[in-house]
Order: structure tokens, then sequence, then C-alpha cells
């Protein structure tokens, strides 16, 4: 029977004394069957076994480049509330590239924009949300101000 190394490898680390880390609810969402071949799990098994893959390693920093853009709107939101729990539990820093402005808005606690070629940052943001789930954070009252500042600074003549 063949048996898939990237869960076992999230498992044996898990065992290996990690477990306070990752809440248990998080652990169940990530911990996969390990008679199933990777190209048979769904975007949201395959992007939990990217994070448990990455979490092995214990990096101190994340580069995630646009993680959720192949999901489906409700695994999306799903996914972003159980990898931001499991990041901010522990204690990661996490640079999410992301086209997907309530994606940043939600997910992280700085925005950065950036200008068309030449690409510079052409504006930060500092998110006061913090302390809630990123679904709860789409609820904020002051969720519209700053979806719709970044949106204003967005250069809309070069997506044409």
């Amino acid at each position: 029977m063949y048996q898939s190394a990237v869960p076992l490898l999230f498992i044996q680390a898990f065992q290996e004394g990690d477990k306070g880390s990752v809440p248990p609810g998080a652990r169940r969402n990530l911990l996969l069957s390990p008679q199933r071949l990777p190209a048979n799990l769904s975007g949201g098994q395959q992007q939990r076994a990217a994070l448990a893959r990455i979490l092995v390693g214990k990096p101190e920093i994340l580069l995630l480049d646009e993680p959720f853009s192949a999901l489906d709107f409700q695994t999306r939101l799903m996914l972003c509330d159980e990898m931001h729990d499991i990041l901010k539990r522990g204690g990661k820093t996490v640079i999410l590239v992301t086209h997907d402005i309530s994606e940043a808005i939600s997910m992280g606690d700085r925005v950065l924009v950036f200008s068309a070629r030449p690409t510079g940052v052409k504006a930060e943001h500092i998110i006061d949300l913090s302390g809630k789930s990123p679904l709860e954070r789409r609820n904020a009252a002051n969720f519209k101000d700053y979806f719709n500042a970044i949106w204003g600074e967005l250069d809309h003549d070069e997506a044409k």
C-alpha cells in the first residue's frame, strides 16, 4: 500500500513535541489519510498538506504566494481561518502575496500596495482589525474603508 510522505512527516513532527503549537481542531483538519495519493486530494487538502510540509521545517518566516487562488470561495474562507489560527498561535511571520484585496485585509496586519513597473511600494496600510479571525475581520465596520483606500491606490490603467 502506498503511503504519502507529506502527512507522515506532519504526524512525525507532532509526535516529537509540537502539539501545543497547533490548536486541536486545526490539527484534525490538517492530518490527512496517509493512504491517499497527493494527486487525489481536494484543493483544500492539498493546501493543508503544503502548509504541513512547510511547518515541519519550523521556519520563522513563511512566504505564501497566492496560496488560496485555486480554491473555491467557501474553501478559501475556511482555509484562511485555519491557516491564520495556526500561524498566529505559532508566532510565525508571514509574507502573503495576493491580488485579492479582501484576502490581504482579512489575513494581514499590514498591507503593502505596489506600483506598476518599475515596481515599488506605493502605499502601506497598518490594518487595525487584530484579534479576530479572517472571516470575522471581513465583517468589521472599517473593513470597507481599508478596501476602498487600497482599491483607490491601484493602477487601474495597467490592468487593461
